[in-house]
C-alpha cells in the first residue's frame, strides 16, 4: 500500500511566507532598540529668584464710607412776590454771592421810599423839639420859664427822638425786605434745577423752596470704625482727640486704583453707637475737580501701626498646600527646598510680611515655582521687580477690616 504525498495548496503557501516576513521584520525592530542610544536628561530648569529683605511696613485699617457734601442749603424765597428772572443755568456751579432769582421790586421800593419819608418827618419833628428845648433850657436857667415848661419840653424832645429811631428800624426793616427780592447765592457749590418758574408767586403762606446748593470743594466722607478697632486705638493712648498726631485717612473710588485722595480726619463722634458698636467718623477732603460726588460709596484706609524690620517676601512666590503657606527656598548647590510661612500684611509693591519661617537673606523663587521640586537642582537667575504700582487690590488687601462690627 503506499502513501500519496498531496501537495500543499497555494493559500497554505501565502500564510507560510507571511509568518516569514513577520519573524524577519520583528527580528530587525528588536536588534533596531538594542543599538538605539538611551534620551539625555532633562535640562536643569531656569527659575528667577530675590533675596528675602527686611524693611519698613505700614499696616492699615480699612473702612467703607459715604462720601457727603460739607454743606447743602436750600434756597427759600423770604418775601411773598412773583418770579421775575432766573439768572442761572440748572447743575452749574455758582459762587457765594451770585444772583439766583428776582422777584418784583415796585411793592418792595415803594415800601422803602414811604418809610424813608416818614424817617425825614421825624427828623424834622425831632429838630424843632430839640430847639423848643434848647429855648427852654436857656430861660429856665434865668428862672424866666416855669417847671411845667421845661417838663414839658424835656419830654417832647424825649418823644421826638423815639420816633426818629421807630422811623429809622422802619426803614431799615424795608430796605432788607427789598434786598430779599433778589436772591443771592449763599455758599460756593452745584445748583440743583429751579423748583418755580417766571411768574410764579412764591412767598404767598410759606417760604417757598427754590433751588438748593451742595458745596462740592471741600468734602466729607463719613465711616464707622467697629468698638475692637476703638478700644485698641484707646489702648495705645489715642482718645479720638483731633490733633497734630491724628493719623490721615486715604480715600479711593470704586472705579479709582489704590487710594488717590489724602485726606484728614476732622471730627470723631464722642459716644458709640449702641445699636451697633460703631464709632461714626468724618475725613475731609479737598475737591477742585469734583472728582469726589456726594453720595457716592468709597474705601478709605487709616495707618494704624508701623513696623521697622519687617521680613518681606514678594506674595506671588508665596505656594499653597495642604499644610498651610510656604515658599522654595534656593540653597547650597542650587538645590530647592520647601519653607513653611506664616504670613501677615501686603505692601503696595506687592510684597508681603512673613511673621514666621525666615530670618533674612534667604534666596527664594519668585518666578518658575510650576519647574521647582524639593530636592532637586534648578539653574538661578535674578529676579527683576517691576516698577512699584499701587494697585486696586493690592491697597485693600494691606490693611485690617475696619467694617467687621
Amino acid at each position: 500500500m503506499h502513501n500519496r504525498i498531496q501537495p500543499s495548496s497555494p493559500r497554505s503557501s501565502r500564510r507560510c511566507y507571511a509568518y516569514i516576513m513577520f519573524a524577519g521584520l520583528a527580528t530587525i525592530a528588536l536588534s533596531g532598540c538594542r543599538d538605539q542610544a538611551a534620551p539625555p536628561p532633562p535640562p536643569t530648569p531656569m527659575v528667577k529668584v530675590a533675596t528675602v529683605e527686611r524693611g519698613a511696613l505700614t499696616e492699615y485699617y480699612q473702612y467703607n464710607g459715604v462720601l457727603k457734601a460739607k454743606s447743602t442749603v436750600e434756597v427759600r424765597a423770604r418775601v411773598r412776590g412773583f418770579v421775575e428772572r432766573i439768572e442761572f443755568e440748572p447743575s452749574s456751579n455758582v459762587k457765594e454771592g451770585d444772583l439766583l432769582f428776582v422777584l418784583e421790586q415796585d411793592r418792595y421800593q415803594a415800601a422803602v421810599d414811604r418809610a424813608d419819608g416818614m424817617l425825614q418827618q421825624a427828623r424834622a419833628r425831632l429838630e424843632l423839639a430839640q430847639t423848643t428845648f434848647d429855648r427852654v433850657q436857656r430861660v429856665f436857667a434865668k428862672n424866666a420859664a416855669s417847671e411845667d415848661e421845661m417838663s414839658n419840653a424835656r419830654a417832647e424832645l424825649s418823644q421826638r427822638q423815639a420816633e426818629v429811631k421807630t422811623a429809622e428800624a422802619d426803614l431799615k426793616d424795608a430796605q432788607i425786605d427789598l434786598s430779599y427780592t433778589e436772591i443771592r447765592a449763599p455758599l460756593t457749590g452745584r445748583v440743583d434745577d429751579h423748583q418755580v418758574d417766571v411768574g410764579d408767586l412764591v412767598g404767598a403762606t410759606e417760604a417757598t423752596l427754590l433751588c438748593t446748593i451742595v458745596q462740592m470743594d471741600p468734602i466729607h466722607a463719613y465711616f464707622d470704625v467697629s468698638e475692637r478697632i476703638v478700644m485698641d486705638y484707646l489702648e495705645r493712648g489715642k482718645d479720638g482727640t483731633i490733633d497734630e498726631t491724628t493719623p490721615p485717612a486715604f480715600l479711593g473710588l470704586i472705579n479709582e486704583e489704590g487710594y488717590p485722595h489724602k485726606g484728614s480726619i476732622d471730627y470723631v463722634d464722642n459716644q458709640l453707637d449702641p445699636n451697633t458698636g460703631t464709632l461714626s467718623v468724618r475725613g475731609h477732603y479737598d475737591n477742585p475737580d469734583t472728582r469726589l460726588y456726594p453720595g457716592l460709596f468709597c474705601r478709605i484706609r487709616v495707618p494704624a501701626t508701623e513696623t521697622e524690620d519687617a521680613i518681606l517676601v514678594y506674595e506671588k512666590a508665596v505656594g499653597a498646600g495642604l499644610d498651610g503657606k510656604y515658599v522654595l527656598l534656593v540653597g547650597e548647590n542650587n538645590e530647592v527646598s520647601r519653607q513653611s510661612v506664616k504670613l501677615g500684611e501686603r505692601t503696595d509693591d506687592g510684597r508681603i510680611h512673613v511673621i514666621e519661617g525666615l530670618q533674612g537673606g534667604e534666596r527664594y523663587i519668585v518666578e518658575g515655582l510650576q519647574r521647582a521640586r524639593p530636592g532637586m537642582p534648578v539653574e538661578p537667575e535674578p529676579y527683576q521687580a517691576p516698577k512699584p504700582m499701587a494697585t486696586e487690590t493690592d491697597n485693600a488687601v494691606n490693611a485690617k477690616d475696619g467694617s467687621d462690627v
